[in-house]
């Protein structure tokens, strides 16, 4: 006899309170094809392909668990009867979303620097980053009377303190704060984390480097690796942040993250040539799929957003 949508949700309860992962995934599995408007099984399968990632495919997948956040909350709200209900599938989300962060960055510092280099570490703390910020503002979005403000400026402390831990890890501190890249990334998260706490204190940036002298135009990586802003492959890269990552609230943090600390890691290794063949293979994959997906490599001037 086939179990009914009850009992599937008992036994992938019991396996993912039992940390019997694969146990949970296959029947989250079934669940979705029993209750496609439930919350609970996407939220899930995103989070174990998380929690189980490889490197090479953290980011890719830390992407996807951030941009499923909304349909998640909108199924979540759509089900649940009450506030108080739908509250508690958030502080779920959020308590779940704190451990991936916590992983990934125990993960990114535990292998740096015998294991990985500056960009494999700055790559997995952003990942962290993004989540913890995106997060914050989904309860934004789903709880305009405030309900989970609290929450929300808790992730944004955690998501300002992680990179600020990472900048003095690096010791890039003088050069983020001489380009004013901590500023235009975090400008607005630390206004609201005021907003709701006025005492809060941000966390200092140590300046620490005596290569302190730095242009404030910083270039990024892909400008970096192909030698110009106004080559095919750039202007491919711009469109998919103007037409792609720009029309979601939670595409937009992720640049304004990338923004963030893109900028210092080209300046402490863009001239070498390590960095651009570490960086050109995965780069030209990415191009020649956004073309495939039709974003064109034609002359291109940044759009407004």
């Amino acid at each position: 006899m086939k179990a009914s949508k009850d009992e599937l949700y008992a036994l992938a309860r019991d396996a993912r309170d039992s940390n019997d992962r694969v146990g949970a995934e296959t029947y989250y599995e079934a669940i979705l094809q029993k209750d496609p408007d439930g919350w609970e099984a996407p939220f899930y399968l995103v989070y174990y392909k998380v929690a189980n990632t490889s490197f090479d495919d953290l980011s890719s997948n830390c992407e996807e668990y951030s941009t499923s956040l909304g349909r998640v909350f909108d199924l979540a709200q759509a089900s649940c009867p009450d506030t108080d209900s739908f509250m508690n599938v958030a502080k779920e989300i959020e308590e779940r979303t704190e451990f991936l962060t916590d992983k990934i960055l125990t993960d990114a510092y535990h292998y740096y620097p015998a294991l990985s280099t500056s960009e494999e570490l700055t790559s997995r703390v952003t990942n962290g980053v993004t989540m913890c910020l995106i997060l914050a503002e989904a309860f934004d979005i789903y709880f305009p009377n405030g309900e989970m403000a609290a929450d929300a400026t808790e992730l944004r402390k955690k998501g300002v303190q992680h990179y600020t831990d990472l900048t003095n890890k690096l010791e890039a501190g003088a050069r983020v704060l001489a380009s004013g890249d901590f500023e235009r990334a975090f400008g607005s998260t630390i206004a609201k984390i005021k907003a709701f706490d006025p005492s809060y204190t941000q966390p200092s940036l140590v300046s620490s480097s005596s290569n302190s002298s730095t242009s404030s135009s910083g270039c990024y990586i892909a400008t970096c690796v192909y030698g110009s802003y106004d080559c095919p492959e750039v202007w491919t890269l711009r469109r998919f942040r103007d037409y792609k990552l720009a029309e979601t609230w939670y595409g937009r943090l992720f640049v304004k993250a990338y923004y963030a600390i893109s900028p210092s890691i080209v300046k402490c290794f863009g001239k070498t040539s390590w960095f651009k063949l570490l960086w050109r293979g995965t780069l030209d994959r990415f191009v020649e799929s956004l073309n495939n997906q039709g974003f064109h490599n034609s002359p291109y001037e940044d759009r407004n957003w």
